[in-house]
């Protein structure tokens, strides 16, 4: 008997086929207990409890297996009959208790001898889950003997149902946590983010196809891998300080947006999620999720540059350009401002069209890019108007010599139908007075411009010093 409740412990235990478990159970019963029929009614999803085991004749399995009961009927039943410690029996002369049950009666001969079993006699073992739910009911019918069980008898049956309540419930913890990892599973694998997760040595231990596509390697290639093999370098530090806050602070979402290294080579923006998982054996992981926000970023770029140039020319807009200024000439260095001026301009858009004076501009900006020097900036002001920001001049010569070169880059000579514009630049020079005192970008473009009459007063196509 022990050996056999220690075999059932066991099972439950190692968590083994639950229908083996549950048939070895009512064998038991029957072989130990000294029943000839022993039934385990299981609750269904439908709210029925269903004969999942029968032990006994083969007719009596045949006829039973499969039948249902409901829920209510049987809690019913249980509530009205008499506790014989957690078990319950139904006497015979209280038969009216089972009048909403399908019953199964055996064919046995009634005995007149006190105690003995009587064929509408039942005896019931609730089998109730570790929150109180009815997992099921397990019944006993035709002791061999022919008597009621004795007290004994109802303890061991008491023990049997303690081990297939264990079964039931151990099963259907089993249950919710495979239906979890199934369902995580799932969410795992068809997200529409990156995910990864990443081991206790800081490895990738496994990742979902959109974690796979975003980097453009496939699961073998990313599996072992650390996140430094393809996050950008200049952002691996950055990574590695967000992972420890991550380890040190448990609980925290981290998020950070950062770059990663594709596999074609080219820079991809993801707005990276960490959560601390807790794991088993005091180990831990870490599940990264990963955003594709490359279009995003892009967007983003776009807007700002969009927001800070010109939309004709590609150059600084004006706001941009002066704000350039002030903050030059808020720092140590002299800085000098060229006012350039397209001249005969309107002569061009009269002749050629809009289309081709636009064209003019266009061709002008480039000019100027390409002969400033390294760091200079270069705005439009608008209509033909640019102005050049110098950083770290020298001196007036050092100005004026760079502003001969953009003078040059902005003479054209523009020919149609036998029609010629020549196309030239004014430009009027103002440096800031460095030492002599603090100055605001409309002071030294206020100069700048009224060099630039004075040029134009004196023939175009030159540079004047303010």
């Amino acid at each position: 008997m022990s050996r056999f409740l220690v075999d059932v412990a066991r099972r439950v235990g190692a968590s083994l086929d639950l229908q083996d478990t549950l048939d070895h159970v009512v064998r038991g019963v029957v072989e130990l207990l000294g029943f000839e029929v022993a039934v385990l009614n299981l609750a269904a999803v439908d709210g029925s409890l269903e004969v999942v085991s029968v032990a006994g004749p083969d007719e009596t399995r045949e006829e039973l297996m499969g039948t249902r009961q409901s829920a209510q009927g049987w809690t019913a039943l249980l509530d009205a009959a008499e506790p014989l410690g957690t078990l319950r029996f139904v006497d015979h002369t209280t038969t009216e208790l089972m009048d909403d049950m399908s019953v199964w009666t055996p064919d046995l001969a009634v005995s007149p001898a006190p105690g003995s079993w009587h064929p509408l006699d039942a005896l019931f073992a609730p089998l109730m889950g570790a929150d109180g739910d009815l997992l099921g009911v397990l019944s006993v019918d035709c002791p061999v003997d022919g008597m009621r069980p004795d007290t004994h008898r109802c303890e061991l049956l008491e023990l049997f149902a303690v081990q297939a309540a264990l079964a039931l419930d151990n099963a259907r913890v089993h249950a919710r946590l495979e239906r979890s990892e199934r369902v995580f599973r799932a969410t795992f694998e068809n997200a529409p983010v990156g995910m990864a997760v990443y081991g206790p040595d800081r490895r990738v231990m496994t990742v979902n196809r959109a974690y796979c596509t975003f980097l453009g390697r496939t699961e073998a290639e990313l599996v072992g891998a650390l996140a430094a093999d393809f996050s950008h370098p200049d952002d691996v530090e950055a990574t590695e300080q967000v992972s420890l806050l991550v380890r040190e602070r448990r609980g925290t979402v981290w998020k950070v947006d950062k770059r990663y290294v594709h596999a074609d080579g080219s820079t991809v923006w993801g707005r990276l999620s960490l959560t601390w998982l807790d794991g088993e054996h005091g180990e831990h992981e870490v599940l990264a999720q990963v955003e594709d926000i490359t279009s995003e970023r892009a967007s983003r770029t776009e807007l700002e540059r969009l927001a800070h140039t010109d939309g004709l020319t590609g150059l600084l807009n004006r706001s941009t350009v002066m704000h350039r200024l002030d903050a030059a000439l808020a720092g140590q260095t002299r800085v000098a401002v060229l006012f350039c001026d397209v001249d005969a301009f309107k002569a061009v858009n009269d002749t050629f069209g809009h289309a081709v004076g636009d064209g003019l501009l266009v061709d002008i900006a480039r000019n100027l890019q390409a002969v400033l020097r390294p760091g200079d900036d270069a705005g439009r002001l608008g209509g033909d108007e640019f102005v050049v920001v110098l950083h770290d001049v020298r001196g007036e010569a050092d100005a004026l010599a760079v502003a001969e070169r953009v003078r040059k880059a902005g003479s054209r000579v523009l020919q149609h139908d036998g029609t010629s514009v020549r196309s030239s630049m004014t430009i009027g020079v103002a440096v800031s007075r460095g030492e002599a005192g603090p100055e605001v970008a409309s002071e030294v473009l206020g100069r700048a411009d009224a060099a630039l009459y004075r040029a134009k007063q004196a023939g175009r196509n030159r540079s004047l010093l303010g």
